[in-house]
């Protein structure tokens, strides 16, 4: 089974998705 991997993958994705949103945070301020 690969849930760890798809798990890793989540986890991944989520953090970029943070990341762009606080860029966009701190450019719209």
């Amino acid at each position: 089974r690969q849930i760890r991997l798809d798990i890793k993958r989540l986890g991944n994705r989520w953090q970029q998705v943070l990341k762009e949103v606080l860029q966009e945070a701190a450019t719209n301020t």
